[in-house]
């Protein structure tokens, strides 16, 4: 016990961790068990952990809850309801997997029992159970086999077709194409504030975008309400921006997208629907053939060069067809 003790501890995901150790106060199925409780804090979320464990016939049996500190308190009681009904269950396994008798305890109203994997313990009716069955030894010896069961309580959003958050942001990209540029270009960004604390106004910012990704941010509207046209007959999003900042440039590309960011059941998601690039003013071309027109008999073949020209530097594909005038005995290409 004091060994996997120690072990537990020095494998804490982050050092500096200072957890808080119960000594001699805690119990698993009847037996002395270790216990301790601390916070782990990531970019975005806080979590709140417990861990309780201990041995028995060569066996370590371990619990850990987690949660984020916003709905710690509201799961603790449950999840410490749930460490009381544990138990070892020392029976033999049955054909299929579950133990041919299970104990006499009490199962409290909502709950239900799981008694698999050598263990026994209640938990509430609408969790999800996963299990998860490791081997640790390359010759399949089940002496290093190890199970995980994981309860994970419904997310708030599961049973409904709304995110949990979500964000969306209304995107034009402008390339400038001139003699002064290196490969930067500027976005306007139009952001609603997250679900949750939507207050009815949308955030405008201008960013620079060096040649190497990096952004800058040289314009900023929190409270931006003239985005878009109210009126039923033109709901159109209103981008615009100063060329005149950037030496009224005589050709330059723009692309349109929305990005719907959003989390449904703990996972993020991205939703991206966008244009092509627009090339502005749109490009010309000219096509030319030499000879400019040819006289084909039967059986006659005779080469034509195409050439097509544009004024724009795009990577392009050019397709070749030809249409029958029967009428006049003519071929168009």
């Amino acid at each position: 016990m004091q060994e996997y003790s120690d072990l537990k501890l020095a494998r804490l995901p982050d050092p500096s961790i200072a957890p808080t150790l119960e000594e001699n106060t805690s119990t698993l199925s009847g037996i002395q068990a270790d216990r301790i409780s601390y916070t782990v804090k990531t970019r975005q979320n806080e979590l709140k952990l417990i861990e309780i464990w201990t041995t028995n016939a060569g066996k370590a049996y371990d619990i850990t809850f987690s949660s984020l500190v916003s709905t710690y308190d509201q799961y603790l009681p449950i999840v410490e309801n749930m460490i009381k009904t544990f138990e070892i269950a020392p029976l033999s396994l049955s054909s299929d997997g579950s133990y041919a008798k299970q104990t006499n305890s009490t199962v409290a109203e909502g709950f239900v029992s799981y008694v698999r994997s050598g263990i026994r313990i209640d938990h509430p009716s609408d969790w999800e159970v996963l299990e998860q069955n490791n081997n640790n030894n390359n010759n399949n010896s089940s002496s290093n086999a190890s199970t995980s069961v994981i309860f994970r309580s419904p997310f708030e959003d599961s049973k409904s077709d709304l995110a949990s958050w979500r964000e969306i942001t209304f995107t034009i990209a402008i390339d400038i194409d001139s003699v002064h540029d290196a490969g930067t270009d500027y976005r306007v960004i139009y952001s609603r504030i997250p679900h949750g604390t939507w207050t009815g106004y949308w955030t405008r910012q201008v960013r620079e975008i060096s040649a190497y990704d990096k952004a800058r941010v040289i314009e900023e509207n929190k409270n931006y309400t003239g985005f878009y046209n109210k009126q039923e007959d033109s709901p159109y999003v209103l981008f615009s921006f100063d060329l005149n900042r950037e030496i009224s440039p005589q050709r330059f590309k723009a692309v349109f997208y929305i990005i719907d960011y959003f989390v449904k059941e703990h996972r993020f998601c991205t939703l991206v629907d966008t244009t092509n690039w627009a090339i502005i003013p749109p490009p010309e071309f000219k096509i030319s053939a030499n000879p400019s027109s040819v006289v084909l008999r039967l059986g006659e073949e005779k080469n034509v060069q195409l050439q097509i020209q544009g004024n724009a530097d795009l990577q392009s594909d050019a397709i070749l067809g030809a249409t029958s005038d029967y009428g006049k005995n003519n071929v168009q290409l």
